[in-house]
């Protein structure tokens, strides 16, 4: 299996194997990327006062039935190797990532894969998110915006007492309150368990696929932080999955757990948590997370 294949396949397997009935992944960055411009339009628009809150959330749903077209001819075959699948396009207003005691508009594009049978309940879900969206700018409070974070790693399938965890220390962060961000506490536990120096030596090639330790297995999806990475729940749902992508493609479940590992890496490096030598030959005017993924998916690809 090519490595080119593997985010996606390790992604949307989650669904093939019952953990879930939707992941969030963008197969389509030509169609995000098209909306971008009249979408980033469109928020200025509003905060300028040219639009009411109600007719911007009207054009960005003329442009989300737009992508849900052009999706229909470009739908990898990949998708639906293994179950029936579509892809839904949800446009998002507000960063819901960020911590910040004040709303930062961030427009964006993003793409959930659903088992197609389950299309219509996600997209009741869905609703409800932008309806929690629309609450927060309605009442310009941004620890509203932790409603759309529980809402959106429910969908996903995520264990509860992860969405939880970062559900709370969004909210807490959005009240002023002193306490780190869900990022920085799984980076420091990262560095802690020794997953740092285990990521590095595996980007050196001094890693085998059978020398994974417990706690990675715990990074079963893409842009999951769990409560802890010793997280019993979580860490089972990791093994379940390994076990059902291990049956059906050979390394992909190592490959995506390496990538994941890869990228909380350069968060903590990012961060200032950690330092590694393998930084000497990356470009100072490139991130250093971009470098560190691409140097990962070239070792997979080997």
């Amino acid at each position: 299996m090519k490595a080119l294949t593997i985010p996606l396949i390790f992604e949307a397997g989650r669904i093939a194997a019952n953990l879930t009935d939707c992941v969030m992944y963008n197969p389509f960055p030509e169609i995000s990327a098209g909306v971008q411009f009249p979408l980033s339009r469109l928020v200025s628009g509003y905060l300028n006062g040219h639009y009411s809150l109600k007719e911007l959330y009207g054009y960005v749903e003329r442009l989300e039935r737009w992508a849900r077209e052009e999706v229909k001819f470009r739908t990898p075959k990949q998708l639906n190797t293994l179950v029936e699948l579509t892809a839904i396009p949800f446009c998002f207003l507000l960063n819901r990532i960020i911590s910040s005691q004040s709303l930062i508009f961030a427009p964006e594009m993003q793409f959930y894969i659903v088992r197609q049978e389950r299309e219509k309940a996600v997209l009741k879900m869905l609703q409800k998110m932008r309806n929690a969206e629309l609450s927060a700018i309605k009442k310009a409070d941004a620890r509203k915006i932790s409603k759309v974070n529980e809402i959106e790693g429910l969908l996903l399938g995520y264990p509860e007492c992860c969405v939880s965890s970062f559900v709370k220390l969004k909210k807490e962060r959005a009240e002023g309150k002193n306490v780190p961000s869900p990022e920085k506490v799984i980076a420091e536990e990262f560095i802690e368990c020794g997953l740092a120096k285990i990521t590095v030596d595996v980007i050196k090639g001094k890693l085998s696929p059978n020398g994974l330790p417990e706690e990675s297995y715990s990074l079963f999806a893409t842009n999951f932080y769990p409560c802890s990475l010793k997280c019993a729940n979580a860490i089972e749902v990791g093994r379940s999955y390994g076990h059902f992508l291990d049956s059906i493609a050979e390394n992909v479940f190592f490959s995506g757990i390496i990538a994941n590992m890869a990228s909380i890496l350069a968060v903590c490096v990012e961060m200032g948590l950690y330092h590694t030598d393998i930084v000497k030959g990356f470009k100072r005017d490139a991130s250093f997370h971009s470098q560190v993924m691409a140097k990962v998916y070239e070792l997979l690809r080997n």
